[in-house]
């Protein structure tokens, strides 16, 4: 193409296309099925890469610029060097065919090692980022359908990545340093807000959940989910299911959440600060653990643990009557820790509350 906004159109045939300079247009044409096998390189420039839909083992490079590259129904290798920008990646499903070879692959260069790339969500696409902030391969609807994936990702000192493999090791829907709301899916899902005043909802799976820095609202909903605010003043809520619920640094609220009569049994850890603790009302075997500042801790109607140790300030615990319920294990435990030794504890009454004091003061 040389220097401009250029056109390529391979036609027919096993076609070599070279956009060179400026934001180029590169299609590799469309033969029969299987006979197309173009390399297309798109140069300095924010080109836009279409593959032969029928090709096989078609190349495509997008060079310096921020790219997008469009795949066929078959097998397509994506090459990726330091520098390239910023790239897109838009694959096909099979286009109804049968047996065949679709794996492909993102290949990258010999100045990029395994340990240079995150793997991080972004909603429904995959993003493999480098971690100088300013290189990456987006791969559009990755989540949205297992057609859309990169299954095999490659670099130059014989390391190999499968996408069966980064989905089983979980792969965190990512936030960006501003106020983000991300939704969870029908499966396990793993979320980080960073920075910000984030949102996160969990939905259904056993899912976890990362506030980070910020006033963090995190939501598990349904399933066994755990929960991290992080640093700032967090709301959390576990839904359904039996929960953790971290609150981290600041003042926090937690709260278990409310299935059905017995069915939650979550642990709640306040961290620093001065925390609000709220068992799920119908919970059996909550723990509940404040941590160090003045915390308040409220039970369920059924039995609670009560964790505290050495340097957790001045907690109150509200319990809760049995909500009507009839027999059944109502006892609650106040459990100290290894650092306070029985003696260590005066047993006194204020107005109508009980008070365990430390001798320390």
């Amino acid at each position: 193409g040389g220097i401009g906004n250029d056109t390529l159109n391979g036609g027919n045939g096993a076609d070599l296309l070279e956009g060179g300079d400026g934001d180029d247009t590169l299609t590799g044409g469309d033969g029969g099925w299987g006979e197309e096998r173009d390399t297309l390189r798109g140069g300095a420039g924010n080109d836009l890469l279409i593959a032969a839909s029928q090709g096989w083992n078609n190349v495509l490079e997008g060079g310096a610029g921020n790219d997008t590259l469009r795949g066929s129904y078959a097998r397509d290798i994506y090459l990726f060097n330091l520098g390239d920008g910023q790239d897109l990646i838009i694959e096909r499903d099979n286009g109804g065919r049968g047996a065949g070879d679709y794996n492909d692959e993102l290949r990258f260069g010999a100045d990029i090692k395994d340990t240079d790339i995150q793997v991080l969500r972004s909603g429904n696409d995959m993003v493999f980022r480098h971690v100088n902030g300013r290189d990456s391969v987006t791969v559009k609807d990755w989540f949205a359908n297992q057609l859309y994936w990169i299954e095999q990702i490659t670099f130059a000192s014989g390391v190999k990545w499968t996408a069966d493999q980064l989905m089983k090791q979980g792969v965190p829907l990512v936030g960006t340093e501003l106020g983000d709301t991300l939704r969870g899916g029908d499966v396990d899902d793993w979320m980080q807000g960073n920075g910000g005043n984030d949102s996160l909802y969990g939905g259904v799976g056993n899912d976890l959940l990362e506030g980070g820095a910020g006033d963090d609202g995190l939501f598990g909903e349904d399933g066994n989910d755990t929960l991290r605010g992080g640093i700032g003043n967090d709301t959390l809520n576990g839904g359904n299911g039996a929960d953790l619920l971290e609150g981290g640094d600041g003042d926090d609220t937690l709260t278990g959440g409310d299935g059905g009569w017995g069915e939650e049994r979550d642990t709640l850890r306040g961290g620093a600060g001065n925390d609000l603790l709220i068992a799920a009302s119908q919970g059996w075997n909550n723990v509940l653990e404040g941590g160090a500042g003045n915390d308040t801790l409220r039970g369920s109607y059924a039995r609670d643990i009560y964790l505290f140790n050495l340097g957790d300030g001045q907690d109150l615990i509200i319990e809760r009557d049995n909500g009507g319920r009839g027999a059944g294990d109502y006892n609650d435990e106040l459990r100290f820790g290894a650092d306070i030794k029985d003696t260590d504890i005066q047993v006194l009454r204020s107005g109508n509350d009980m008070v365990f004091r430390h001798v320390n003061g």
